[in-house]
């Protein structure tokens, strides 16, 4: 069903600005950053890759993928060696982008937020005096806090890590990506009833990953005109990918 949904979209045309060198686009090196990507035996997949391969099969592009270390990926954006950047936000490494004209179009749909353990939820951002995040990653809601010394910030390199720490009480709680934490958490605690939870009532971000480019406004342009034609590309692009939007949608807040 994949490959006759690339064909069908392939048969749209092909611009006059996608023939030449493969367009170099940068990901991240994450291992495991499921449900989103992975990169596993230097193969880069999952959902971020397919709506830029069905894209890049309706425009008749070529990707090379250059999976890196987000300083690394940077670095080469500033440089002009990279055509487009994945995921990315107007809002992120604002340092590597200065002086930059950058365009960027949304992807897909995120939440940042905080975990807890099932006893600590609803409790409040007062109680929290240690936040453990992930490496890279901006509290950005809590940096009234932070910022007041009220929070102090413990980074983790892996993300399985923030969950022992949540259960040993070394921090109050962890701020990471909403599915990533679920996705993560179930891996480590089969019990629900011990698995940290995430907590809406704490300061949270919902936002979307963009794709972006410093060099190749054209390129995002299309994008984004692409996801607007094609409205059914998501939701199929996540059921292949095994997201269960029932499963993983947000508790709603409880009322004041």
């Amino acid at each position: 069903m994949q490959r006759r949904m690339l064909f069908v979209w392939s048969l749209m045309g092909s611009p006059a600005w996608a023939t030449g060198r493969p367009v170099r686009v940068g990901v991240e090196d994450h291992e495991d950053y499921l449900p989103y990507s992975e990169f596993k035996q230097r193969h880069y997949r999952d959902l971020v890759r397919e709506l830029l391969d069905a894209f890049a099969a309706a425009q008749g592009l070529a990707l090379d993928y250059r999976v890196l270390p987000v300083r690394r990926r940077n670095l080469l954006l500033a440089k002009g060696e990279l055509d487009l950047l994945v995921p990315d936000h107007p809002r992120w490494a604002p340092e590597a982008k200065q002086g930059l004209n950058m365009a960027y179009a949304p992807m897909v749909e995120f939440t940042d937020g905080a975990f807890v353990m099932p006893t600590h939820r609803g409790r409040g951002v007062t109680r929290i005096r240690r936040l453990g995040i992930p490496n890279g990653f901006t509290p950005f809601p809590y940096r009234q806090w932070i910022d007041r010394g009220d929070i102090q910030v413990e980074e983790s390199g892996k993300h399985y890590g923030l969950f022992e720490k949540l259960r040993s009480g070394h921090i109050d709680a962890a701020y990471l990506n909403h599915r990533m934490g679920l996705h993560y958490f179930a891996q480590r605690e089969h019990d629900p009833a011990r698995r940290p939870v995430f907590d809406p009532e704490l300061p949270h971000v919902d936002d979307f990953w963009h794709l972006s480019s410093a060099t190749r406004p054209e390129l995002v342009e299309a994008f984004r005109v692409f996801m607007a034609r094609n409205p059914e590309l998501l939701p199929q692009a996540k059921r292949h990918c095994g997201w269960d939007d029932a499963a993983t949608s947000r508790p709603a807040a409880k009322p004041a």
